[in-house]
């Protein structure tokens, strides 16, 4: 099964299926601007005007104001650990706020894991796209969901699915 959407049996996460929506929007090389990429960093107080500055947090402050809810309003993707409230450990939907080994840092979506044990991050600025992007859990310094999303049971346990080029190969839900 070849598919560019994670479709799950139930709609968890209500921001998922917009983050879903904007996959394979991309950079444009050289002088013109893909419009959704500085449409996301409008969002910011960066309010970059090139897709080619760093854009993951534009693209997750994107994605959480068209689901209604308040994001950080930052371009700093290390202020997400500060956001909404920490969870111990990774459910679906949940905001992880990487810190690379070099200092950096990157912030997408936890969607699944892999059969190898890492986590399936949906996000923006991922190889230049919205993709999905495998990434060690011991990179993530904090797990986050907005302050008032509750839970719904089974979001802990997270589909496994298999990736490839930044695209799901296939998934399973159970």
């Amino acid at each position: 099964m070849t598919s560019e959407t994670l479709t799950l049996d139930v709609v968890r996460a209500p921001w998922i299926p917009i983050a879903e929506g904007e996959l394979g929007q991309a950079e444009i090389r050289g002088p013109q601007h893909n419009a959704r990429i500085i449409e996301y960093h409008a969002t910011t107080t960066l309010g970059a005007q090139s897709d080619e500055e760093p854009w993951c947090t534009s693209f997750a402050n994107w994605v959480m104001e068209r689901a209604d809810y308040r994001g950080t309003g930052s371009a700093w993707a290390f202020d997400w650990a500060r956001w909404g409230r920490e969870v111990n450990t990774p459910v679906f939907g949940s905001l992880g706020v990487i810190r690379w080994p070099d200092g950096g840092g990157h912030v997408g979506f936890v969607v699944g894991r892999t059969r190898a044990g890492s986590l399936v991050m949906l996000g923006g600025n991922q190889g230049d796209r919205v993709s999905y992007m495998p990434v060690s859990p011991e990179v993530i310094i904090s797990y986050r969901l907005p302050r008032d999303y509750f839970i719904p049971p089974g979001d802990s346990t997270l589909p496994v699915i298999d990736i490839r080029n930044g695209e799901v190969t296939s998934t399973n839900t159970r």
